[in-house]
């Protein structure tokens, strides 16, 4: 995943740029410049760093001087060149469109259900600052009342989609952290009760309402109202294009740094622990296991790989869409079958189509399959068995 080092470039770039607009010194636009082409080659919205502030710059009288349009373009000419040679020279990744949605109702439909859930998303991630800020503030009205329209959000999801969080689940799923069920075969059993995930959601709803509140109200700072065009260029392509959890990341980064600024007088309480403290065990518990379940998962397909008769050899063996992709896509690629079997998973039936699945790794025992290793992976997950299959003859 290339998510944390953009982000890690992401937070690189608003620091320089906040730096020199502060200081008004040339060289950290420069740093904060190349930090945004670096970070579009990790993930290409990163780009939108450079557009947001370059626009806010435009306008800025402090900023707006020739010296400094260079120092931003520069860069930015640098990329495009770079861009220009490796998509003429056919480097580039194809597959353009696939995030595309295709249909002006399902566009409309799509934008408007993730609206809410990214509100959702970031309501929940930031709730340990603005429940403190509701926890300061009990007795004003209007603050009850922005908690009370948020839970309202989840509410309504509930009763008209049947949907409780994760409302998009890849990163962040009902068996866990990381994708589970929908890369490997097998019956995978949730990490929490649907009771649990309906107060998860609650949550989601009750952050939400103060989120949207709080920055209703407060001032933005000078420095910090660029950021602001920031958060708006990188929620389009959320709304317009087929996504995943993880992109709302950029965004919540924006937001904290925007409350952090804000909120300078929030005090300390056990509410505010509890609260990063739940997030705290869930994030690393989940990331322990979720490393030792693809370290398990890469063991027993190499043990696989050993047995199997088919040559090439990893043909024979699904050990789920990453590891079977990894080491087969291109073979199939060449063979030119556009379709697998249509008792596969999708990333045989539609990519890997060649492989033979005479061996699988799976989360559970499966139908015409015999059980050859069953493997306990260490963590707290109830999926914590995985299971290597061969096909009867």
């Amino acid at each position: 995943m290339t998510d944390v080092p953009a982000l890690l470039l992401l937070l690189l770039a608003i620091v320089c740029f906040t730096a020199g607009q502060e200081k008004n010194d040339w060289r950290f636009l420069l740093l904060g410049s190349l930090a945004t082409v670096i970070g579009f080659y990790t993930r290409q919205t990163n780009i939108f760093i450079l557009v947001a502030f370059g626009l806010y710059a435009l306008f800025d009288s402090q900023l707006r001087n020739i010296k400094n349009i260079i120092v931003l373009s520069i860069p930015a000419l640098i990329g495009m060149i770079i861009y220009w040679f490796l998509y003429q020279n056919q480097f580039l990744p194809n597959g353009s469109t696939l995030h595309s949605i295709l249909g002006k109702r399902a566009l409309a439909e799509h934008a408007f259900l993730w609206f809410w859930y990214t509100i959702l998303y970031l309501g929940l991630f930031t709730l340990p600052l603005t429940i403190s800020v509701l926890k300061n503030n009990w007795r004003d009205k209007k603050y009850l009342l922005a908690a009370v329209l948020g839970l309202l959000i989840p509410i309504i999801l509930f009763f008209s989609r049947h949907e409780l969080f994760p409302y998009v689940p890849n990163m962040i799923n009902h068996f866990g952290l990381g994708p589970m069920a929908d890369v490997l075969q097998g019956n995978f059993i949730a990490l929490f009760s649907k009771s649990i995930w309906l107060i998860i959601s609650l949550f989601s709803g009750l952050g939400a309402g103060l989120l949207v509140f709080i920055l209703w109200q407060i001032k933005i700072s000078r420095v910090n109202r660029w950021l602001c065009l920031l958060c708006v260029l990188f929620l389009l392509p959320i709304l317009f294009l087929s996504s995943f959890d993880r992109y709302f990341l950029p965004l919540l980064l924006i937001i904290i740094i925007i409350l952090a600024d804000q909120l300078k007088n929030i005090k300390l309480n056990w509410l505010l622990f509890f609260i990063i403290g739940a997030l705290a065990i869930f994030s690393i518990s989940q990331t322990y296991f979720y490393l030792n379940w693809n370290q398990s998962r890469a063991e027993l397909n190499q043990t696989a790989i050993n047995l199997s008769q088919t040559m090439p050899q990893y043909t024979g063996v699904d050990g789920g869409y990453e590891w079977t992709g990894w080491l087969g896509y291109w073979e199939a690629q060449k063979i030119g079958l556009k379709r697998g079997s249509n008792n596969s998973p999708w990333w045989i039936k539609f990519l890997m189509t060649n492989n033979s699945a005479e061996y699988v790794v799976s989360a559970s025992p499966l139908a015409d399959y015999s059980v050859i290793i069953q493997k306990i992976v260490p963590g707290w997950n109830p999926n914590n068995h995985l299971f290597l299959l061969k096909r009867n003859q």
